[in-house]
């Protein structure tokens, strides 16, 4: 997958509101700003900074004990492009950031700074437009209960895959058919697992 910031961003449909800022988290000027993300590439999206890679956009997630803010830092030396973050930068954070991205502004085209509300908040809508917002086309059915989800799940599943229809599933439990295209885990977030997940249905059987 590959987009520009202002592709994804202009896609959102006016999810959450944005300001575009500098490296110390001052707003910058709108217009201008849109013409520098309408350059800026995007093919990942990331909120570990440890798997960051060139052109990756990283989610400034916060936390209990700590602030996404922290890792913007690192997400940069491992070459994001865009960070989506929030609140305010500590004096060491602007500091920390100031440095890295003189550096590399130095060996090519520094990092665009979107702040916003919540940066959990706008992950899901970021990565719907990222992945073509897979959902839109497809029906979903979620399950909750205490007891015989991942069955019930499975049950669901089964259905269309024996009548050679795409689908995924997204459950706690593994597959065991081989035929799942979703990863096992528990709460799944929309960046990591549901709509890459919900992307590859649509791609071309090899």
């Amino acid at each position: 997958m590959k987009k520009t910031l202002d592709q994804i961003l202009s896609a959102i449909n006016a999810a959450f509101e944005y300001t575009f800022t500098d490296e110390s988290g001052s707003p910058l000027d709108r217009t201008s700003s849109q013409k520098n993300a309408s350059t800026c590439v995007i093919e990942n999206l990331e909120f570990d900074s440890r798997s960051v890679k060139a052109n990756t956009l990283f989610f400034a997630l916060p936390g209990t004990h700590t602030t996404g803010n922290k890792f913007i830092r690192q997400a940069i030396e491992k070459g994001a492009s865009a960070v989506v973050y929030q609140g305010e930068f500590s004096a060491q954070e602007k500091e920390e950031i100031a440095s890295v991205v003189k550096n590399s502004g130095q060996t090519g085209s520094s990092p665009i700074f979107v702040k916003v509300e919540s940066s959990r908040f706008a992950m899901s809508p970021i990565s719907a437009a990222f992945y073509d917002d897979p959902s839109s086309r497809l029906v979903i059915y979620g399950v909750t209960g205490t007891e015989g989800k991942s069955s019930t799940v499975s049950f669901i599943w089964h259905r269309p895959v024996f009548s050679w229809r795409r689908c995924c599933q997204q459950s706690p439990a593994p597959d065991n058919s081989g035929s799942s295209n979703c990863p096992a885990g528990t709460l799944p977030n929309a960046r990591e697992r549901l709509y890459p997940c919900c992307s590859r249905i649509f791609k071309p059987r090899s």
